[in-house]
């Protein structure tokens, strides 16, 4: 008769792979820390970088957007104004009877 059984068994695997790690940290906890501090700045660093060419890019878009709108709102008030001067130029005194 097994006294951990199947579930036990795992359960002491798994205690002696947390006692292992355990020490294994403790022995490498300084090397860690001088390569993870840096690593760790190095990837922060790198984060904030990426933000502010993400922003600046956005920025940018942002002002095609704008100016293409400008230019399509422009246009079609050229468009318009070109209709109605094309329509007002069509009705003169002598199509509309003479009066």
């Amino acid at each position: 008769m097994a006294i951990f059984g199947e579930n036990g068994r795992n359960t002491l695997i798994g205690f002696a792979l947390g006692v292992g790690a355990t020490v294994l940290a403790r022995q490498f906890l300084p090397v860690l820390k001088e390569v993870g501090r840096p690593l760790a700045k190095a990837t922060i660093k790198s984060g904030i970088a990426t933000y502010e060419k993400a922003r600046e890019t956005i920025v940018e878009m942002s002002e095609t957007v704008e100016d293409l709108v400008a230019e399509a709102v422009s246009e079609l008030i050229t468009e318009e104004a070109k209709k109605a001067a094309d329509l007002a130029s069509s009705v003169t005194p002598e199509s509309n009877g003479g009066q």
